[in-house]
Formats: structure tokens, sequence, C-alpha cells
């Protein structure tokens, strides 16, 4: 009889094994978990770099054949030193896309003289903005319709 009952101290029980199932799981879920707090890590810097762009008052409209923006003279516009027009479908001659600006105290006014001519449909307008410190910006998106 001893030799059973040594025998049996060694006998597996079918449940035994469970435990290596929970070690798996857990280092799953562990797994998930990191997955999950890097996640939100990564769209929390995102969320806050697109916090820190710079802001322009910024309106755009169109005058006949003419393309016409206006920047107000609020938030960071003292900083900027140029912006480039982009209008999706549109080719704007070479080096008018970008026009120096400055913006004291009163607002600045860029004309694009016929650039509208011939367009018609709805477009994306996407006008750049480019600072005295060398960053740049999307300072205004919009879709507009060309008649």
């Amino acid at each position: 009889m001893t030799n059973h009952a040594a025998s049996a101290a060694y006998y597996m029980s079918p449940g035994s094994r469970g435990g290596s199932v929970v070690l798996v799981i857990l280092a799953v879920i562990c797994i998930i978990l990191l997955l999950v707090g890097v996640g939100i890590y990564v769209l929390t810097e995102t969320v806050v770099s697109l916090e820190d762009e710079r802001k322009v008052n910024v309106q755009m409209m169109l005058s006949g054949n003419d393309v016409v923006v206006s920047i107000y003279p609020e938030y960071d516009a003292a900083s900027l030193t140029s912006v480039t027009l982009h209008i999706d479908g549109v080719e704007i001659p070479a080096g008018q896309d970008t026009r120096q600006v400055s913006v004291g105290d009163r607002s600045a006014s860029l004309l694009y003289a016929g650039l509208a001519k011939g367009v018609t449909g709805q477009h994306f307008i996407l006008i750049t903005g480019h600072f005295q410190d060398g960053a740049e910006t999307l300072i205004y998106a919009n879709k507009i319709s060309f008649t």
C-alpha cells in the first residue's frame, strides 16, 4: 500500500494543467493592456501636437474670377511671413502660389487675380502658413463651390 501512496503523491490531477493555462491567459491580458496603454499614449501625444499648432484667422472668398485671401491681425498672424495656396484640381502658375504677407495692426489681403477663371464644381482649398521661425502650418482648409 505504501507503494500506491508514493505513486499517488506524484500523480498529477487533471486540474493541474490549468495553472499553466492561467499563466498564459494572464500573460496575454498583460500584453493587451500594454498595447492599449501605448495606443492611448500615442493618441494623446498626437492631440497635444495638434493643439500646439499656430492659429491664424483666415478668410477666403471668390470675387468673380479672383480668389481673395484675408488674414486678420489675431492670434499668431504677426509672425506669419508668407502663405501658400493650394486648390485641388487647379494648376496655379509657378511662383504665384506662395505670397509674402505682413500682418500688423490691420488685416492683410492677398489677391489671386483670374485664378478661378474656368473653374467649376467643388474643390478643396488649403492654405499653408509659413512663420518667422521656419514653422509651416495648415491655417485654412475648406471645400468651396466654384461656378
